[in-house]
């Protein structure tokens, strides 16, 4: 049997018909036959009666036949009017696909011819239905972008080519570098092709950028914050470092950007995470207390460890055995830092002592270091101290006392000084024998008012007044008394020698 072949060539439609199917049908209904041999089937152009073919009426039917090459002796092939009926009818199917392929009005798609592009062709609507839409952004991976379509609830890969255009909310043309992971972005593709057209932050949504104290009710998926309450969906991207993780993952303590629209939190990203303080030896401190930062409120130290954002932080801790301190740490992102408080150091117990003196307004004095005026009780270590008493015009008082864990009090009556008088030693007697050269002579000091601290030649000599031998020649005495000083020079020439000294009392 010769090769056969029907096609039908729809050039106003860009397209060309195959009918392959079409042959076969003929194939079958003339094999039926078995009586006749096969002709190739004609394009539709061609079945018109030629000059040289007749129509003859087909008796009582009325039906007409047209006689085929070599076959004009056999009006009544009904075998082959049928072949060319369903030809004709196909042939009008196949014209009416293509037009409506054309216009847009049939199947979405179509045929491609033969080296063309494998994509499927969309129309107009189907373009606009499937190439624009509000998405996460998600990491990529190169010129690869992915994103999470929000409206279809699927993740798509597009590829960035030159001409892909990155803008903010506003339109402006930024950089790729200029978005996240975890934006909320609005989307095109270039028609139906997997080809990123445009990229933008998605206007209408809110963005929530760098801040803190999110708490995250996983359970009830709510976010509160600052008082507000969000609401996050199954499809929400919780977003830190480039990977997805739990929302129970995120702390108060992270720094993180919400975006979302209404109430509802489309993404979060972590910005920075938190780390870990650990207490080591903790139960080696009585009634421990740390202060973080300054506040007022404790950290809760019931575990040992604690979270703390990342960064430098200041510790002010104290408890009732050791010596109050402040320490700081540096917490770094997801580590734990460890503080050992066995390092602190062990607080001395103190002991107390209560100084009554009569009259009031003495100077009290404790190892010779003078307290604060109109202190009466005074804490020091346990042991053994000397306490002194000077209040002027009155005698000094002192005595060593033994300070243990009990409080000591002390009640001191102090006794009115006399009116002072001079002690002059007695002149030595002249011997006769040997005349005598003396090399030092007595200096006696007098201070006005009397009870002051007499320094001759810088050393301590005594309260005055005081009488000291001094060898002959100058010296420099130095009086003090309750803050005021003077200083004078004497020359001491014979065997007594006497200096007064004026001090300007206190107000």
């Amino acid at each position: 049997m010769p090769h056969y072949h029907f096609e039908d060539q729809a050039d106003d439609f860009g397209a060309t018909v195959r009918l392959d199917r079409l042959n076969d049908k003929v194939r079958e209904e003339t094999e039926r036959g078995a009586t006749q041999e096969f002709h190739p089937v004609k394009p539709a152009s061609s079945l018109q009666p030629s000059p040289r073919e007749k129509v003859k009426p087909s008796g009582a039917s009325g039906r007409s036949s047209v006689s085929m090459p070599g076959q004009e002796s056999q009006p009544e092939n009904k075998n082959f009017w049928k072949a060319v009926i369903l030809a004709g009818v196909l042939v009008f199917f196949c014209i009416f696909v293509g037009a409506m392929v054309y216009t847009g009005g049939g199947p979405s798609e179509a045929t491609v011819p033969e080296g063309s592009a494998n994509t499927p062709v969309l129309t107009d609507a189907q373009r606009a239905e499937t190439s624009e839409g509000l998405a996460v952004l998600l990491p990529g991976n190169g010129r690869t972008i992915a994103l999470y379509d929000i409206d279809r609830k699927e993740q798509l890969q597009l590829t960035v080519d030159l001409e892909t255009k990155f803008q903010d909310e506003q339109g402006q043309v930024i950089s790729y570098t200029g978005l996240a992971a975890g934006d909320v972005v609005a989307y095109e593709r270039k028609g139906e092709s997997d080809i990123l057209g445009s990229l933008a932050l998605a206007p209408g949504v809110w963005r929530l950028e760098q801040v803190t104290g999110a708490e995250v009710d996983f359970a009830a998926r709510e976010i509160l914050l600052d008082g507000k309450t969000y609401h996050y969906g199954e499809d929400a991207y919780f977003i830190f470092e480039d990977k997805t993780v739990s929302p129970g993952d995120i702390s108060p303590l992270d720094t993180v950007t919400m975006m979302g629209k209404g109430e509802e939190v489309l993404s979060l990203r972590v910005e920075a995470s938190h780390g870990y303080l650990y207490f080591k030896n903790r139960q080696l401190v009585d009634h421990l207390q740390v202060l973080l930062d300054e506040e007022e409120m404790p950290l809760d130290l019931s575990t040992g460890l604690v979270e703390l954002g990342c960064g430098r932080h200041q510790l002010e801790i104290s408890g009732d055995n050791i010596e109050p301190y402040t320490v700081y740490v540096n917490i770094d992102q997801d580590e734990r830092t460890t503080l050992d408080l066995s390092q602190a150091a062990k607080k001395v117990e103190m002991g107390t002592i209560t100084v009554t003196v009569n009259p009031a307004g003495a100077l009290i004095y404790v190892d010779g270091i003078e307290q604060p005026a109109g202190q009466s009780v005074i804490e020091t270590t346990p042991g053994s101290h000397r306490i002194d008493v000077y209040l002027e015009g009155y005698e000094r008082w002192g005595q060593t006392v033994e300070v243990g864990a009990q409080p000591l009090s002390l009640q001191v009556q102090l006794k009115k000084i006399a009116e002072v008088t001079p002690y002059f030693p007695p002149v030595p007697e002249e011997v006769p024998e040997k005349e005598q050269t003396p090399e030092t002579g007595n200096c006696i000091v007098y201070t006005d008012p009397g009870w002051a601290k007499v320094y001759i030649d810088g050393d301590y000599v005594g309260v005055s007044p005081v009488m000291t031998s001094l060898p002959f020649g100058e010296h420099e005495i130095r009086a003090e008394l309750n803050g005021e000083e003077n200083t004078e020079t004497v020359d001491v020439q014979g065997p007594d020698t006497r200096v007064t000294i004026s001090l300007q009392e206190n107000d």
